[in-house]
């Protein structure tokens, strides 16, 4: 078979493909980028991200409240979803900014992330009483969260511009 530009070999598949950095290496560049919202970010650091932040994160506050014998408070996983909410917005951003796309879709986040902590800080003042309430009066504002949930779910998944774009350089050639 012919090695046109549609039939590369292995090691040429190789070359072109960029190098996966490594879990360390990728959170540590991700939380490096904590409060940048320029440049750009690649779809690696967004796995990390979500792996650490919604699933090792957890684990560990389960292990700890495991070896104390005690819940962790609800103020403090409130605390925690806000704190962890910022670094997922400009990682956001900048995952907008590698596909050339404005870091204005951050706005898709809205929803899916203030409905969470209104219904908690409901939940910790008015009690159960109080987020059943509010539950039937903003049911709609859940399906809006789901939808631009959706959204930003795609965004992130969609590959980003090869090359230096207008956000920066290719994050992929750079590490």
């Amino acid at each position: 078979m012919a090695n046109g530009p549609g039939n590369l070999t292995e090691p040429e598949v190789q070359a072109r493909a960029p190098a996966y950095p490594g879990f360390i290496p990728s959170l540590k560049r991700v939380l490096r980028g904590t409060f940048r919202f320029s440049g750009r970010a690649r779809r690696t650091d967004l796995a990390v991200y979500a792996v650490t932040a919604l699933w090792l994160v957890p684990l560990l506050l389960s292990l700890g409240e495991l070896i104390a014998g005690q819940d962790l408070p609800r103020e403090a996983d409130l605390g925690l979803g806000a704190v962890l909410a910022l670094p997922f917005a400009s990682l956001f951003v900048r995952r907008c900014h590698d596909g050339g796309r404005s870091g204005r879709w951050v706005w898709l986040l809205l929803p899916g992330l203030l409905l969470p902590l209104v219904r908690g800080i409901i939940g910790l003042n008015g009690g159960i009483g109080a987020n059943l309430q509010l539950d039937r009066l903003i049911w709609p504002l859940d399906w809006l969260a789901i939808a631009t949930n959706l959204g930003a779910v795609a965004l992130c998944l969609i590959p980003g511009s090869a090359g230096t774009n207008r956000f920066g350089e290719d994050p992929r050639e750079t590490d």
